[in-house]
């Protein structure tokens, strides 16, 4: 054999050996592999599937958060209060299929023109309209479904007004306050109804706010509930006083029974005189103390100084770090017209970093036009989805709920200081303290 053909099988001999080695290699590397990854695996089994029913519950539960979960943006977000649509001339529920044309309107019509959200009051007597043991959240759920495939944050509230108290077996006409449908805090109704609403509620919602498709619930939602609002306030036990005490009492434990979800308190309107000669205000801060009331929520009334409302709903949104929200409501333009001053105020709270504006008129025709008149001043003027400032306090102002009471309301020498302060540092807001003296 010549010495170049020794030398071919020579080279092919190792070739077929480097092959064989690289092949060997390979499949040393497979069964690496497998062995790795059948580890990775009993691992995810024993710690997300020994419990299987459990675990696979908590694994969808986080894909669909991780799918669906929004985050809030950087600017003011506009939205319109959904006073109404659960009517049974509004809403039909006929074998599983959902017809909601009211809602399903207003939920175009804010999308369509810009808004970032949606405040959806649910009523009880539309969740227990089959039978108080069994909730039926139907209606509820498409209409959720349908402002978040609109692309709309929501906001919720339970509505806790029983108007058709035949509904419920164990109803007295006792736990009405007198003159309205409102029913008493210390009521059976209450301790009963209000508990399971927000239990059966928390239950079926609790991952739409994880995933921060829902902003917050606000409980507060009789007018007995409301801090600010005086209807009715000679028929209320002993004194309006006794009334904040007892909306304290029950928010504190509705919060219990909503927590750990993250949700709001609806403070009424912080300026008016009978809640804080009453202390409202400091039984408002003393709520947002909780680490699950992350909302306060402020009805700003046309004729108020509004750097000093929002100074307080600020200070006491804020007081827990800047992540906690401040929400105005402005409510009060006449039918069908947009006054100046509304426009001015609403813009004002863009300016003064108010985290949610809302608006709240009947949405007929007029109503609409209110809006788009709103957001088109908005964006004239270059308020509309600007980033928002930060709540950065300039000096601090308080007072006394003594002094309060003394000077009947606001509008005496406590609002003479505060204007005083505010023209001192250019109209940048201070922190304001309530002291309870009383």
């Amino acid at each position: 054999m010549s010495s170049k053909s020794k030398f071919l099988i020579g080279k092919k001999q190792v070739k077929n050996l480097l092959q064989s080695l690289q092949k060997r290699t390979r499949t040393k590397k497979f069964w690496a592999a497998l062995v790795v990854s059948i580890s990775i695996l009993v691992s995810i089994w024993l710690v997300f599937f020994r419990n299987k029913k459990s675990s696979l519950n908590n694994l969808t539960a986080k894909a669909k958060s991780l799918f669906s979960t929004q985050s809030l943006p950087n600017h003011t977000i506009l939205f319109i209060d959904l006073l109404e649509g659960f009517g049974e001339a509004e809403m039909s529920i006929v074998d599983g299929k959902v017809s909601a044309p009211y809602i399903e309107k207003q939920i175009d019509f804010a999308a369509t023109e810009g808004l970032d959200g949606i405040l959806i009051a649910i009523p009880i007597d539309h969740v227990y309209r089959n039978s108080p043991d069994t909730p039926d959240w139907t209606g509820v759920e498409h209409v959720f479904n349908y402002a978040h495939e609109k692309g709309l944050f929501i906001l919720s509230k339970l509505r806790l007004e029983p108007y058709k108290s035949y509904l419920y077996p164990d109803f007295n006409i006792s736990d009405f306050v007198q003159g309205n449908t409102s029913v008493k805090l210390e009521s059976d109704f209450w301790v009963t109804y209000a508990k399971k609403f927000a239990t059966d509620y928390k239950e079926k919602f609790q991952e739409w706010h994880t995933s921060n498709r829902i902003l917050c619930v606000f409980p507060t939602s009789t007018i007995h509930q409301e801090w600010g609002y005086g209807y009715d306030t000679p028929l209320h036990e002993s004194s309006y006083g006794e009334r904040i005490k007892a909306v304290n009492r029950v928010m504190h434990e509705m919060a219990d029974v909503l927590s750990p979800l993250s949700v709001g308190v609806d403070s009424g309107s912080y300026y008016d005189t009978a809640a804080a000669t009453h202390r409202g205000t400091c039984a408002v801060t003393d709520l947002a103390n909780r680490p699950n009331i992350v909302c306060v929520k402020d009805n700003p009334h046309i004729d108020y100084d509004l750097y000093f409302d929002h100074a307080l709903l600020l200070s006491t949104a804020k007081k827990n770090g800047a992540n906690g929200l401040a929400m105005a409501e402005h409510t009060n333009s006449p039918p069908g017209q947009v006054t100046p001053q509304l426009i001015d105020d609403i813009r004002l709270s863009y300016e003064l970093g108010i985290d949610i504006v809302g608006l709240a008129f009947v949405y007929d025709e007029a109503g609409h036009q209110i809006v788009r008149d709103i957001v088109n001043a908005l964006k004239q003027s270059n308020h509309y989805r600007r980033p928002k400032p930060t709540w950065s306090p300039v000096g601090e102002f308080s007072y006394t709920t003594s002094e309060l009471k003394n000077q009947n309301g606001y509008q005496g020498q406590i609002l003479t200081r505060f204007r005083n302060l505010l023209q001192q540092n250019a109209n940048k807001l201070p922190t304001i303290t309530v002291i309870n003296d009383l």
